[in-house]
């Protein structure tokens, strides 16, 4: 067996490769068909994994958590766009080193029924295609003819594209950016600090994590469902919001509430002393 598709072995640990490696884009694949809704199971299986592996590897190196691959099919082609934006707030707050496969800031779309090219099976094409820099020629890959390029780009009326997005600061990729700005300045956000979830009940939401270094304190909560949904969560008192979609946190003198639109996450500090 190929050394790049062996399995991983960290004392008791032992976990394939395309396990730890296989993108989140894999969602459904893992966790069976349900339609245009995350599963909280597959969150709560992530998470247990998760922790299982940070202790694992804790100063022997770290595990890489990408976006997406060649050899897979991109997000878009199962999932829209609120529902990347959920994947790429947990994504980017897990330990680890997070990667981005070229496209996948803007939400590129994997184009289906193209042909095998260059060693690729017919299925992996589709997530091959030239990046898509502006709404011109080509999408601004190439000024050539179309019919020179290796691949097509995607030809739909309104294909993502960086230069409309950098335009636009509620746009996918200005969310990738300030993601990975909270993970730059955060120390506790990053590669090697501390992960326990809080609230990972099996059917239920939202999938609350901790993440910790140096008596900084940080809480993700994501919701994968299009349920709204309210959970009291006493730890968020005096909580800082640093990064929210459709998320009300509500503070009283004998709770602190949390409020969940479908489909959304927040990313708050928190004040606590080790």
């Amino acid at each position: 067996m190929s050394p790049l598709f062996a399995p991983l072995q960290l004392g008791p640990l032992h976990l394939p490769h395309r396990v730890l490696m296989a993108p989140l884009t894999r969602c459904r694949a893992s966790v069976g068909n349900v339609p245009n809704e995350l599963n909280a199971e597959y969150y709560r299986q992530r998470a247990s994994a998760g922790l299982i592996i940070a202790e694992a590897t804790s100063g022997r190196g770290y595990i890489s958590l990408p976006t997406g691959n060649h050899d897979f099919p991109r997000h878009r082609r199962t999932r829209d766009e609120r529902e990347i934006r959920v994947i790429f707030a947990m994504l980017f707050t897990m330990p680890g080193i997070p990667f981005i496969y070229y496209g996948d800031e803007i939400g590129m779309r994997y184009l289906e029924n193209l042909p095998a090219k260059e060693g690729s099976y017919q299925n992996r094409t589709g997530s091959r295609t030239p990046m898509q820099w502006t709404n011109g020629k080509n999408c601004g890959f190439s000024t050539a003819d179309k019919k020179m390029l290796y691949l097509p780009v995607d030809p739909s009326p309104q294909p993502p594209n960086a230069a409309s997005q950098l335009s636009d600061d509620q746009s996918l990729i200005h969310l990738v950016r300030r993601l990975l700005g909270l993970r730059k300045k955060y120390p506790a956000l990053g590669n090697t600090a501390e992960f326990e979830p809080v609230y990972a009940k099996k059917g239920k939401y939202p999938f609350v994590y901790e993440r910790r270094l140096d008596g900084a304190c940080y809480w993700i909560a994501l919701n994968p469902s299009k349920k709204e949904l309210s959970i009291k969560l006493p730890a968020l008192a005096s909580a800082e919001a640093l990064e929210v979609l459709d998320c009300d946190l509500s503070v009283t003198k004998n709770a602190s509430t949390l409020k969940m639109g479908g489909v959304s996450f927040g990313i708050f500090g928190i004040s606590k002393t080790q």
